[in-house]
């Protein structure tokens, strides 16, 4: 219903689309890749995963915060209980801040040209779809 009720904005933000439930909230059994494909054919706004994975489902395009840089905020946690001469080298604190997936044809549908870094961040990460 909200899909179908809101082509009047631009983005639609996708957090999750495991475990949906009707309006009586009984499970709905479908697979994920059936529910993104839905999406992606009905939504009118941009729908944008904030995980990998809503790519890997036929999705078009997904933001996810990095595994790494939660690596390295737990280091920056640790560093602050160590002793001054244990501390983590700065340079190993540097890193992207979040991780893109993309598939090209899904993009190309929509007449949706993305940077160029981001295909090269997802095809780095292994999240480059045709």
């Amino acid at each position: 219903d909200f899909i179908e009720n809101h082509h009047d904005l631009d983005v639609l933000l996708i957090l999750n689309v495991e475990n949906l439930a009707n309006q009586e909230g009984e499970e709905i059994n479908t697979s994920i890749r059936d529910v993104v494909s839905w999406t992606e054919s009905n939504s009118k706004p941009l729908p944008i995963g904030v995980e990998a994975n809503y790519v890997a489902n036929s999705g078009g395009l997904a933001f996810e915060v990095s595994p790494r840089h939660f690596g390295e905020m737990a280091s920056i946690r640790a560093k602050e209980w160590l002793p001054p001469s244990h501390a983590v080298p700065k340079d190993y604190l540097q890193s992207n801040e979040f991780q893109v997936a993309l598939c090209q044809s899904r993009l190309a549908a929509r007449n949706l040209k993305v940077p160029p870094i981001y295909e090269e961040s997802a095809r780095l990460s292994g999240t480059l779809y045709p």
